[in-house]
């Protein structure tokens, strides 16, 4: 790797800051880690100032973030700190969670259309237009799925006027 920290002290910094960003860190304060390796919390922090620390620890941080086993224990801590009602941040934990599980979605930005201005569009424009609403609303299609309800797509579907075979 680029940037390798010779200290071992600052190698315990480096994954002590990595452990606090997922909100596992221990001990739970500078100070203490500061007690733990044999310096003061403002060494510490000079430390973890420097460009090439800060350079090291942005790269471990992407490995840590990318790996999926880390990805899959920040969900089951995220998890658990929304189960638990002793919690404070509770409420939070759990929006966190299911934005990372996809079962929260922010409602789609669609601007509101006249059907002047609906009609208006050529059936690609309208294509794309029902792919991004049915993309939005991910769990509305599985749960139409698993009930045998099949959505009929922009292309494949009758146009106005058409006559039916029935």
């Amino acid at each position: 790797m680029a940037n390798e920290l010779a200290d071992p002290r600052h190698v315990r910094l480096c994954e002590w800051l990595l452990a606090k960003q997922i909100g596992e860190h221990n001990p739970a304060t500078y100070v203490e880690l500061g007690d733990e390796l044999g310096v003061s919390d403002r060494t510490l922090r000079d430390w973890r100032d420097k460009p090439e620390f800060q350079a090291r620890l942005r790269e471990l941080t992407i490995q840590v973030v990318g790996d999926p086993e880390r990805i899959r224990q920040l969900m089951d801590s995220m998890f658990a700190q929304a189960l638990d009602p002793e919690s404070s941040k509770q409420v939070q934990a759990a929006s966190v969670w299911a934005k990372m599980a996809g079962v929260l979605t922010p409602k789609p930005k669609v601007a509101e259309s006249s059907r002047s201005e609906l009609l208006d569009l050529s059936s690609q424009e309208l294509d794309k237009l029902a792919l991004e609403l049915l993309a939005a609303q991910p769990h509305k299609a599985a749960a139409d799925e698993r009930e045998g309800h099949t959505a009929t797509s922009p292309s494949t579907a009758p146009s106005e006027g058409a006559v039916s075979s029935e």
